[in-house]
């Protein structure tokens, strides 16, 4: 796999997330893996840690990695259009819904798809399918508009179909006291006295 970070002659190809669909070449599967070190790949990582990045103010510390193929077809019924297959995995720190306490989550989400033309569809023919049958598989079907298919927003509906989006660091935790704050993992206070 190529790392488009490494690649100067990849990276018009992947302009902030997006993909100039009119340079693109024809019929050629292209594989690309990408992490922090691309900049639209490390705003993603950013978003999963926000609540972190404000409390301390710190770079990303967890990890994300995204692997694409990707390849630009033509055919009748589809006119131009690409076939992609990809995953997305990420490890970062978040604070726990209950008691603010850092905890870790990860995930890994896979993903297949095909991007065609947004005025196809929005044609009869596609504009109230959710899938395609391409070959022997069935994938997504998403459409490009004004000569840009965009990766970051394919990436970013991918990692929060999966993103644990009430992180607790312990399947247990009590939480915080709502009178006086105190972590009742930590300690008792006088509003929750400890049960006999």
């Amino acid at each position: 796999m190529e790392n488009i970070t490494q690649s100067p002659n990849l990276a018009p190809k992947f302009h902030n997330g997006r993909i100039n669909v009119r340079s693109y070449p024809f019929n050629k599967e292209e594989e690309f893996q990408l992490d922090k070190k691309t900049t639209w790949v490390k705003d993603l990582l950013e978003e999963l840690e926000l609540d972190q990045m404000m409390a301390e103010g710190h770079t990303p510390s967890g990890t994300i990695e995204v692997k694409l193929s990707i390849e630009k077809k033509n055919t009748n019924t589809l006119r131009d259009h690409f076939i992609l297959y990809g995953s997305v995995k990420a490890s970062y720190p978040c604070s726990c819904i209950k008691c603010l306490e850092l905890t870790r989550e990860s995930f890994e989400n896979e993903f297949s798809c095909c991007f065609i033309d947004s005025e196809l569809g929005r044609s009869p023919k596609f504009e109230n399918s959710t899938h395609i049958n391409h070959g022997m598989n069935e994938l997504e079907l998403y459409t490009f508009e004004n000569g840009f298919l965009d990766l970051k927003e394919l990436i970013h509906e991918n990692i929060y179909m999966v993103a644990n989006p009430l992180p607790l660091h312990h399947v247990d935790c009590k939480g915080l006291c709502p009178n006086c704050g105190v972590n009742l993992n930590l300690e008792n206070c006088s509003h929750f006295p400890p049960k006999n």
